[in-house]
C-alpha cells in the first residue's frame, strides 16, 4: 500500500510586487529589521532589514545586486527606499526561514517548516541552507524509526558522511583553539624578551 501526500502549493519566491513600488509608506518589521541592515526585502508592504553577508553566497541575489543602472538609481535591495519585492511569499514562511538562517542551533520548527526552508533555499540558490534543512528532516525521521532500523541507517554513506563532517568540524575547532593558545604564548614570550632588553 502506498501513502498519498496531498500536493503542496509551490512556494513563490521570485521577485514580484502586487503593491505599489516603491511603497508610499515604509513599515519596518518589528523583529527582523536590524539597525545595521544593509540588505532590504519587502513582503506585502513590510520591510525586512537584514545583513547581506547571509545572502552573499546566493547567485540569485548577487545577480539582483549586480543590476546597477545609473538611470534607475541604486540596485534593488541595497537601500531602504528600494527593497527587493517578494509579495507572493508568505511573511510567516519568510520569518521562519530567517530564524533558521540567523539562528540554526535554536530552531525548533516542524517538518513542514523545514520543507519550506529547503524550498526557499533551493529557489534562492542557497545550497548550504537547503542541505542543512534536508539533513535535519532526515534526522527527525530517523528518530521515529525503531532502534534496529536507526542502527542500520548509521551504516549508510549519507549518515556516515554527516558524522565524519561533524568530527572534522570539531577537530578544526580544537586546532583553532590550540593555535590561538600558541599565539598567546608567543606574545607573552616576545613581551618578556622586550622587557629584558
Amino acid at each position: 500500500m502506498t501513502t498519498f501526500e496531498f500536493p503542496r502549493k509551490p512556494l513563490k519566491t521570485y521577485i514580484s510586487t502586487v503593491y505599489p513600488y516603491p511603497p508610499p509608506i515604509f513599515v519596518k518589521h518589528h523583529a527582523w529589521y536590524f539597525f545595521d541592515a544593509d540588505f532590504f526585502i519587502i513582503i506585502k508592504g513590510v520591510i525586512f532589514g537584514l545583513h547581506r553577508t547571509f545572502f552573499n553566497s546566493s547567485p540569485f541575489f548577487l545577480d539582483i545586486l549586480a543590476m546597477d543602472d545609473p538611470d534607475c538609481g541604486p540596485p534593488l535591495g541595497t537601500t531602504f527606499h528600494f527593497p527587493i519585492p517578494f509579495d507572493e511569499l508568505s511573511p510567516a514562511r519568510f520569518t521562519t526561514f530567517l530564524f533558521y538562517l540567523y539562528y540554526p542551533d535554536n530552531f525548533c520548527g516542524t517538518d513542514s517548516d523545514l520543507r519550506d526552508i529547503r524550498q526557499i533555499g533551493l529557489n534562492w540558490e542557497l545550497p548550504r541552507i537547503a542541505a542543512a534543512a534536508l539533513v535535519e528532516i532526515m534526522e527527525r525521521r530517523k528518530q521515529l524509526l525503531p532502534l534496529v532500523a536507526r542502527q542500520m541507517l548509521d551504516l549508510l554513506p549519507a549518515y556516515r558522511w554527516r558524522n565524519e563532517y561533524e568530527r572534522r568540524n570539531r577537530i578544526y575547532e580544537l586546532s583553532n583553539e590550540n593555535y590561538e593558545e600558541e599565539d598567546d604564548d608567543r606574545t607573552e614570550v616576545d613581551s618578556s624578551d622586550d622587557e629584558s632588553i
